[in-house]
């Protein structure tokens, strides 16, 4: 419930968009979700993986180094899995804050980011939370080449599927007289993924990518979802077309409104195929920026535009899908905060552990299994 609340309450401010508040407000979220942790499900296995750190034999999930770097940094200062968790949502919302800080209409942006991230990536899929971060550390600093490619690296290091954000700057200058290029570019890239999920033996001599794109093949497999079921069933499709027509209906369109046409298009072709969905929140700080650039968007409190308000009523749409999902929408009344006991953590993981049971035929938290 506090996802819906704080969505609704920056959906406010965005309409006001007082940038004297904006510094006070991304500070009260990142010390909320600091506080509190564990509303989703992958922080089981991460606190088990934090538990056994220096046990050889124990089973790491993941292969990118820096986040179990990290994690390893942490247990060795003497730090609990919890303040672990707290300093690394700390950072996320700290490079919220810098990305978002120079643009137009910051609060817009991080109620835009809150709304698509908030709760999938910055809370439940923490790792790829922080590559994202690192990413948005980069697109701030763009016009320093050597920050940016530093940045990226870092992401790639800590989740890899983050390389895909190299095309970050060209979805952004996409609107440019580029469009067409761009879609037929986006699509083609989107058709070779999918290529090589259904034959991954193609690039199983690739060391690290390979392994990756045989995981993900056999997540396609376990879902035992096919394309078409999976693509005519999503909501979310369905909810970031509708943003995409609301885009299209805008009159005198400009470069920056093509740019976030491509941007979520990009996302949206990301989820035709369900091991890939992860991959579109990379594209979602494109979006972002050239959202933030167009004419329409700049106009606050009673002079609000209507396609403003518009965009932010369907944003904030996107925000509520996630807790249409039991899974999701019962997992999230269960969290912990940073002085939750152990009696407490393990009280947690069982009604964790009942709820994806009940939901979900296969899922890969292994304490629940």
């Amino acid at each position: 419930m506090s996802f819906l609340i704080i969505s609704a309450f920056l959906a406010m401010l965005s309409i006001v968009e007082i940038r004297s508040f904006f510094g006070l407000t991304v500070l009260t979220v990142s010390l909320y979700y600091s506080i509190t942790y564990g509303y989703g499900y992958d922080w089981i296995n991460y606190m088990d993986i934090y538990d056994h750190i220096g046990v050889q034999s124990y089973f790491v999930f993941f292969n990118e180094p820096l986040y179990h770097l990290l994690m390893q940094v942490s247990y060795y200062a003497g730090l609990s899995f919890s303040t672990f968790c707290a300093l690394i949502t700390s950072f996320i919302y700290f490079s919220v804050y810098i990305f978002c800080r120079n643009l137009k209409n910051p609060t817009l942006a991080f109620f835009t980011l809150f709304s698509f991230l908030g709760l999938y990536i910055f809370t439940e899929w923490i790792r790829q939370g922080l590559a994202i971060a690192f990413i948005l550390l980069g697109m701030a600093a763009n016009k320093n080449k050597k920050i940016s490619f530093v940045m990226l690296s870092l992401a790639v290091l800590t989740h890899f599927a983050a390389v895909v954000a190299i095309i970050t700057p060209y979805l952004i200058r996409s609107g440019n007289g580029n469009t067409k290029k761009t879609l037929l570019l986006t699509t083609l890239f989107m058709s070779i993924a999918i290529y090589f999920i259904y034959n991954p033996e193609v690039l199983s001599a690739i060391p690290l990518l390979g392994d990756k794109i045989a995981g993900y093949s056999q997540a396609l497999l376990d879902s035992d979802v096919d394309f078409l079921t999976f693509i005519l069933s999503s909501k979310v499709i369905l909810g970031y077309l509708v943003i995409i027509f609301l885009f299209i209906s805008f009159k005198n369109k400009n470069s920056h409104v093509y740019s976030a046409i491509i941007s979520l298009y990009s996302i949206i072709i990301t989820r035709m195929v369900q091991v890939f969905i992860r991959i579109g929140y990379y594209f979602v700080p494109a979006m972002v920026v050239s959202v933030d650039e167009i004419d329409k968007m700049q106009h606050t409190g009673v002079r609000t535009s209507l396609p403003k308000l518009s965009y932010i009523a369907l944003i904030f749409g996107v925000s509520t899908i996630p807790f249409w999902n039991p899974l999701f929408g019962d997992g999230s009344k269960y969290y912990l905060t940073l002085f939750s006991t152990k009696n407490e953590i393990t009280e947690k993981i069982g009604h964790k552990c009942m709820i994806i049971n009940k939901n979900s035929e296969r899922h890969t938290i292994l304490r629940c299994l």
